[in-house]
């Protein structure tokens, strides 16, 4: 078709591109295959960041220095961010201008499309891949879980992929894995780090497979909490969003750093957005119950 096509993927906050396609007179991009960039900068990071629910993209942008600035230019805070990404979504594409390269043309990220069930990113044709991330699979108790099994079965670009870091509690090693078509499976190693996995992180996650018992139980535990937690607050007055991870999110909007604050009075830790609110992990029972008590003593908003 006479058009430069470049695959990338989402990893955390970063896009990564792993593969790039050029015809005889190939538009000029800045991108090469193996390069990471800022997804909030990038269009192709923000098409797909805006098919995620915004709670997911808040994870991503958790830590302190989460929003760099290459040029001067792109959102700085997630408020910001939320604001694109709601006209991305709207308009179905991407733009990026000059936020990466200044005085460069921007660029428009390809088309996002959601599958029934299924969030992902489209790079030009039904043919091409899909992505969605599975990190909390093992949490979600809503009527619209993906069956991975089925999904595959139907969409054969379908890239599944799974982490250790949540439910195998395993997130300091760093593993996961991906479910694909043989030739999606393999255009994912081209770009794969060598050795990224090390054998403790493979050994650690055989290991907690041999015991998906003990894995599901521990869910199961954390998922109660997660309900009763949530079922408080709204007794309490909060309107957190229905969760269906191992955390919750509190829109408390610019007090956000007051709570995190009284929260680390309590020996407490929550993650901070300043401005938008905070994402609260589901913890002990003991834990539990001083959230409760601070969010009580706190009060919700009016």
């Amino acid at each position: 078709m006479g058009e430069t096509a470049q695959l990338g993927v989402l990893h955390g906050n970063q896009t990564i591109y792993l593969l790039k396609e050029t015809p005889p007179r190939p538009t000029a991009l800045i991108t090469e295959v193996g390069i990471r960039l800022p997804a909030h900068l990038t269009a192709s990071g923000r098409s797909m960041l805006s098919v995620l629910p915004f709670k997911q993209v808040l994870a991503y942008f958790a830590a302190p220095g989460s929003f760099p600035r290459l040029t001067g230019s792109g959102p700085s805070t997630a408020r910001e961010l939320h604001q694109l990404l709601r006209e991305d979504a709207a308009r179905g594409w991407a733009i990026e201008r000059g936020a990466v390269w200044e005085g460069a043309p921007y660029r428009a990220g390809r088309p996002p499309r959601q599958l029934p069930g299924v969030v992902g990113y489209k790079f030009s044709s039904n043919e091409n891949p899909f992505d969605p991330d599975q990190a909390y699979a093992e949490f979600e108790r809503g009527d619209d879980r993906i069956d991975e099994a089925d999904a595959r079965s139907r969409h054969p670009n379908l890239l599944v992929l799974r982490t250790f870091s949540k439910a195998h509690g395993l997130a300091d090693l760093r593993v996961g894995y991906a479910v694909a078509d043989a030739g999606i499976i393999d255009l994912v190693r081209r770009g794969a780090v060598p050795f990224g996995v090390s054998g403790v992180a493979q050994a650690a996650a055989i290991a907690s497979l041999a015991h998906r018992d003990q894995v599901f139980a521990r869910v199961s535990r954390i998922v109660a909490e997660r309900e009763h937690l949530v079922g408080a607050l709204r007794t309490q007055g909060w309107t957190p969003p229905d969760a269906q991870g191992n955390f919750f999110w509190l829109p408390i909007g610019d007090r956000a750093e007051e709570f995190a604050e009284a929260a680390g009075r309590m020996a407490l830790a929550v993650r901070t957005f300043p401005g938008d609110g905070v994402r609260v992990s589901i913890g002990e029972r003991a834990a539990n119950e001083r959230m409760l008590e601070l969010c009580a003593g706190f009060g919700a908003p009016g």
